[in-house]
């Protein structure tokens, strides 16, 4: 990739340039500064207001190569510049205090609290990419020349902040920008993607800074930077998608450089939106971003582990997500990144952590409900026990498990005994029923033993064990009843076919189906016996 450079001119080429010296007449001097009235500031040393005593600006020097007139910038041009940000409460901090070496201040041994430092950033005017304030400051420069632009921090900043090495820029401040405009670069988009390609590189190299040096842990100071660095990465990503389904990239090969270079910038900046949402905690917004990233590619080991880790933490996502998610980025790992398969580790101990939070969350809800069905049951039955006998004490030994072992045992022999008659006589009917035992009302905790190690069966295991049993029944019923009626149809249908020469007064004295046939036909199908529908009963 080649990279758009700009030399400045060095000392040994000074001959090769002209110098333009700052000219101060005496009536300039009591004149107040006042408003540029001109597209552009060509004088030095003089401040000149943007946006009032907001913004203001002023030429430190100038540069240009001989022979060549400096160019305006105008809406729309792309130019390469660096930038110089620092603290500074008034325009009186301004370049000319400072010592470039020590950054200390000459008069005060004052320190220049730096907070920004970008070399060769390809900026088009109006498209907002950069600050209003520096923006502002190369719409009114020169090619060549270098500027002072004072913002106030609604320019600037804002309510964000700014933190680089030891310096943290507080919310609300005033600060200085040394731009230095160093030429206009020509858009050769129509030609070739490689303008394209480096302007998204300096838009998702903005955004990387930002994200870098302005999170906050306090949401609302960052909140405004997070949403430029997504903006940021957005445009970037649409710019490569435009480029990748362009007529350019249809005529060269897959393994064109300048392809691989913008679908990596394409993945690059969509990965990058997911950990921004990520940060912010908008776990839920970062998963609709991963699925970008996906899209673009299913395989794309970083945008499955941040859609895995969106997934474990997005509170309206189920467990199923997680685990698909995280199951693709297991099978998609080469284990050679260390970095990657520690994220991957950390990941599977969230699910487990996960998983185990949701059965713990299902097991107390159904615990709570039966508890509830419990009590209430307990008063129901204490108040029936009052209106029939005032010797509640005895009735109510009748609804809870009792003390004494022998009276359990008695208990369930009754109980038992009772069942088996219940049996017999629904066999004399032939009639099939199912038995049901009578359980006792408790107040215990499910899962919990009382005094005498009688054990309450959890209501999750009920309700299995009534599905498993309906289960059984459904499918014995389509054995015993469908099947065979399916086979009845068929057989119907295929020894009417076979008949079908005759006329239909023929097929009325046809011969009644034979049940004893028909059961013959089934066992040879299942090579299983079968028993008469008598026998069944």
């Amino acid at each position: 990739m080649v990279e758009i450079e700009a030399v400045l001119p060095q000392e040994e080429e000074e001959k090769d340039t002209v110098a333009v010296e700052t000219t101060n007449n005496d009536e300039e001097e009591t004149n107040e500064t006042t408003t540029a009235t001109s597209d552009t500031i060509t004088s030095d040393g003089e401040w000149k207001e943007l946006m009032g005593k907001d913004l203001m600006m002023k030429v430190v020097s100038t540069n240009r190569t001989a022979g060549k007139e400096p160019e305006s910038i105008e809406p729309q041009d792309a130019v390469l510049v660096n930038i110089e940000g620092w603290i500074a409460e008034s325009n009186k901090d301004d370049y000319n205090t400072y010592d470039d070496d020590t950054h200390s201040n000459k008069n005060d041994n004052k320190k220049k609290l730096v907070f920004q430092r970008s070399k060769s950033w390809l900026i088009v005017v109006g498209e907002g990419d950069v600050l209003p304030a520096i923006e502002m400051g190369i719409r009114f420069m020169e090619t060549g020349q270098t500027a002072l632009v004072w913002s106030h921090s609604k320019y600037a900043m804002g309510p964000g902040t700014r933190t680089i090495e030891s310096v943290t820029v507080p919310p609300y401040s005033n600060v200085m920008y040394k731009i230095q405009l160093l030429q206009k670069v020509m858009d050769t988009s129509r030609l070739n993607p490689y303008f394209t390609i480096q302007k998204a590189l300096t838009r998702k190299k903005i955004a990387n800074d930002i994200y870098q040096y302005e999170w906050s842990s306090t949401p609302a100071t960052c909140e405004q930077a997070m949403n430029r660095s997504i903006r940021l990465y957005t445009r970037a990503a649409k710019d490569m998608e435009t480029l990748l389904q362009g007529n350019y990239f249809q005529n060269v090969e897959e393994d064109h450089p300048q392809r691989i270079e913008s679908r990596q910038l394409l993945l690059d900046s969509l990965n990058n939106i997911v950990a921004v949402y990520l940060k912010q905690k908008s776990y839920h917004k970062a998963k609709l971003a991963a699925v970008d990233v996906l899209q673009v590619d299913p395989h794309n080991l970083k945008g499955l582990l941040r859609a895995a880790k969106a997934g474990l933490l997005d509170p309206a996502s189920t467990l199923e997500e997680a685990k698909a998610a995280l199951d693709a980025a297991e099978a998609d790992i080469t284990y050679k990144n260390p970095d990657e398969e520690q994220q991957l580790q950390r990941l599977k101990v969230l699910f487990k952590k996960k998983q185990h939070q949701y059965k713990t969350t299902t097991k107390a809800m159904f615990g709570n409900k039966l508890q509830s069905n419990n009590n209430t049951n307990c008063n129901n039955n204490n108040n029936k026990s009052k209106e029939d006998t005032e010797n509640t004490e005895n009735d109510d030994d009748k609804d809870v498990v009792g003390n004494d072992a022998s009276t359990t045992t008695e208990r369930r022999k009754t109980t038992n005994k009772d069942t088996s008659d219940k049996e017999e006589s629904k066999n004399d009917t032939e009639t099939t029923t199912t038995t049901t035992t009578t359980t006792t009302t408790t107040t215990l905790t499910p899962g919990e033993d009382n005094d005498k190690g009688v054990v309450v069966e959890d209501e999750e295991k009920r309700s299995v064990v009534k599905d498993d049993f309906r289960r059984t029944q459904a499918i014995a019923a389509f054995v015993q009843i469908v099947f065979p009626m399916i086979l009845f149809v068929l057989y119907r249908y295929f020894s009417t076919s076979s008949a079908s020469s005759s006329s239909w007064d023929d097929k009325k004295d046809h011969q009644p189906f034979n049940y004893q046939n028909f059961l013959g036909l089934w066992k040879t199908h299942t090579n299983t016996p079968v028993q008469e529908e008598k026998e069944e009963m």
